[in-house]
């Protein structure tokens, strides 16, 4: 075998590329004794020994490698899945929110976060966020605006939203004969008094805990909130930029079989988010008064959310996905002749400030099926503990 540690190197990784983890383990372990304190060799010779089997063994090796250099995120992945193998779920979560928070756009570090939180999941390991700081002196008053078709659905939204927010100064506001969302957003809001407001769909339930908690919190460092969204609006949906521009999460039916479908479209965002999607938006009174929904453009059912919201972020207002809260929607929305329509009047108005994607990012971000939505809210508390370690 070569002594010269940069062509042990580069054999150890030709073997271990090829699973030959024997073999990669006699090149790296050669390597160590020429480079005892070699981030690279250390690094190699650590996960090799995981996939041998030997996690114990690696583990020391890997955290030496992130001593001598902390700022790689790959070694943190490598960290994650060590700590994994030896059922040290919360370490595992810690290491792989890390990775993301060092290489957020790394489909390696997310693949990892969302692989050990649902692994975590899966046991009944339970990874509890931390909570969002006391609000004893948050008095903001919140309005909530729900257009519906259905009284029952009406019924069971307004009992949904009495329950998250009792106790607090609170009001509903319900819209039956909506025109468009538009017009009855903007007629809902003629009759809000709250200092947040809050735009709902009918068909959701806030699945996590201290809800009123959470979004209060987002509404303090930001005007504007969503639950998904997007850093560069390019094209007719809050999507289409696709990874690594899309950000935060969803739950909603598993319409191919029994369950759920938890889409995870991507980490808590570094950059301002442009858009988001309206299954849910919270805002500050102000950004109500300056930006109205446009009823004029807008006199049907699509496209309300992201004229809002992208004027909004034109406007300056900050806007936040809040990650810590997790929605569960019971529908998916319709590309139909409609939505077509109002597609070509968005891009009419919108189109010239915007780089349109030119490729479908369909599929690019983790989409699990669930069984139940126990699990979904076990996954998601894991996916955010490990987020807020960063």
């Amino acid at each position: 075998m070569p002594a010269h540690p940069e062509k042990l190197l580069a054999i150890a990784g030709m073997h271990f590329k090829a699973r030959r983890f024997a073999d990669a383990r006699r090149a790296y372990s050669t390597a160590l004794g020429l480079r005892p304190d070699d981030a690279d060799v250390l690094y190699g010779l650590g996960v090799t020994e995981v996939e041998l089997g030997r996690a114990g063994a690696g583990l020391p090796l890997i955290e030496r490698a992130i001593a001598a250099n902390p700022s790689r995120a790959e070694f943190h992945v490598g960290l994650a899945v060590a700590y994994t193998r030896l059922g040290r779920f919360g370490d595992a979560l810690k290491s792989s929110g890390r990775a993301v928070a060092l290489a957020p756009a790394s489909t390696e570090g997310f693949g990892t976060l969302v692989a050990v939180a649902l692994a975590s999941a899966k046991r009944s390991e339970r990874f509890d966020a931390m909570p969002p700081p006391s609000d004893e002196k948050d008095h903001r008053s919140v309005s909530v605006i729900v257009c519906s078709r259905d009284e029952q659905k009406g019924r069971r939204i307004r009992a949904h939203y009495e329950a998250l927010f009792a106790g607090r100064d609170f009001e509903v506001i319900q819209i039956y004969d909506a025109r468009s969302l538009c017009e009855a957003y903007n007629r809902g809001f003629a009759r809000t008094s709250g200092d947040v407001v809050i735009f709902s769909h009918d068909d959701i339930e806030i699945a996590s805990d201290d809800f009123a908690s959470r979004l209060l919190r987002h509404l303090s460092s930001s005007d504007l909130a969503g639950v998904v969204g997007t850093t560069q609006l390019a094209g007719t949906s809050w999507i289409a930029a696709g990874w690594p521009r899309l950000h935060g999460c969803i739950v909603h039916p598993n319409h191919v079989s029994p369950g759920l479908v938890f889409d995870c479209y991507g980490p808590i965002p570094r950059d301002p988010i442009q858009a988001v999607d309206g299954v849910l938006i919270a805002a500050n009174r102000r950004v109500c008064e300056t930006i109205r929904f446009d009823e004029a453009t807008f006199d049907g059912f699509h496209f309300y959310d992201l004229d809002f919201s992208h004027r909004a972020f034109l406007e300056g207002f900050r806007i936040a996905v809040a990650w810590d809260v997790l929605v569960r929607h019971d529908s998916i929305g319709r590309s139909d002749g409609s939505w077509q329509k109002y597609a070509q009047l968005f891009l009419a108005k919108h189109g010239s400030r915007m780089t349109l994607a030119t490729r479908s990012p369909k599929g690019t971000w983790p989409s699990i099926p669930m069984a139940e939505q126990a699990q979904a809210v076990a996954f998601h508390r894991a996916m955010v503990f490990a987020q807020d370690m960063h």
